[in-house]
């Protein structure tokens, strides 16, 4: 059994055009200048930026309702800032839940009790 080899013209173009295509599927996404995977920094795991505790400017308390004057906003009991969740407005801090646990903030200015007298 003899095989004639053939001449094809357009042939080596139609190969490079499928080379092209291949490279082109397998570097997709991909930047073949960057430095491996392994050498670059490690993906941000899921955990809360660090920010700083807004600033608890005064608790104004009328009977038992109670608000926080917290940066430049009011808030109540279950409001949700940046920061975290407002767990409780206590006479002297703001309770805060971030990422499950419990952060204490002082108020920093006055504390205001209505007089219901007046």
């Amino acid at each position: 059994m003899a095989f004639e080899r053939r001449s094809c013209r357009g042939c080596s173009a139609l190969a490079g055009g499928v080379l092209l295509l291949l490279a082109a599927v397998v570097f997709a996404g991909h930047d073949p200048t960057a430095p491996p995977r392994e050498a670059q920094a490690p993906e941000a795991v899921n955990e809360p930026a660090a920010l700083e505790p807004p600033s608890v400017r005064a608790i104004l308390r009328s009977g038992d309702r109670r608000i926080a004057f917290v940066g430049d906003a009011y808030i109540r009991e279950g409001d949700e800032l940046d920061f975290g969740r407002v767990e409780r407005i206590e006479r002297h801090a703001v309770i805060f839940r971030r990422a499950g646990a419990l952060v204490h903030v002082p108020v920093q200015g006055a504390d205001i009790k209505r007089n219901q007298n007046q």
